[in-house]
């Protein structure tokens, strides 16, 4: 895992076209596409999903790229089982071999997500894929938002062989 800052966190998000809110609102960061997704994808779950299905769900999402940055909304990730290196950092990399592990660390980080000072991201290291995994998630779903039609594809696919039950939005740019 490589621990990245906040400047270089901003500079990816703005390489990528990925808009971050103003500091100045005081919402934390809050990754989006603007205008809008391509398409986006909403995973249903339930309090009795944790860990176990959330687990499986996590690897298959993950699974659709090699790299993926975590990142919180107020800069704190944080630290549980052992995975020191997620304390009070900005936001991480991580690559295909460490994703079984931050699988892991999320599919039980879910049940200490409790409010918005809580709220993590996933962002493709590609850029197109943001992953809101907040507080909403029980209550409102998984939402995956992706700006590459084909990814979009793939991961549907893989979901629907393991018979998510979802959402899916687009928006025609």
């Amino acid at each position: 895992m490589e621990i990245i800052d906040n400047s270089k966190f901003t500079s990816f998000c703005d390489e990528h076209g990925i808009h971050l809110p103003d500091k100045k609102i005081g919402v934390g960061r809050y990754p989006s596409f603007k205008p809008e997704a391509l398409r986006t994808i909403n995973v249903h779950l339930l309090k009795s999903d944790i860990p176990d299905y959330l687990l499986e769900l996590l690897k298959i999402i993950l699974k659709v790229e090699n790299e993926w940055i975590l990142s919180s909304k107020f800069r704190y990730i944080k630290k549980l089982n052992g995975l020191a290196e997620l304390a009070n950092v900005d936001a991480v990399i991580f690559e295909r071999r460490e994703q079984r592990e931050i699988c892991d660390y999320l599919s039980i980080l879910l049940n200490y997500i409790r409010c918005l000072t809580d709220d993590l991201f996933l962002l493709s290291k590609s850029g197109n894929i943001i992953i809101r995994y907040d507080h909403h998630v029980i209550s409102d779903g998984l939402s995956i938002s992706l700006n590459d039609i084909n990814m979009a594809g793939s991961l549907l696919l893989g979901l629907n062989e393991m018979g998510v039950e979802l959402e899916l939005f687009y928006y025609d740019g």
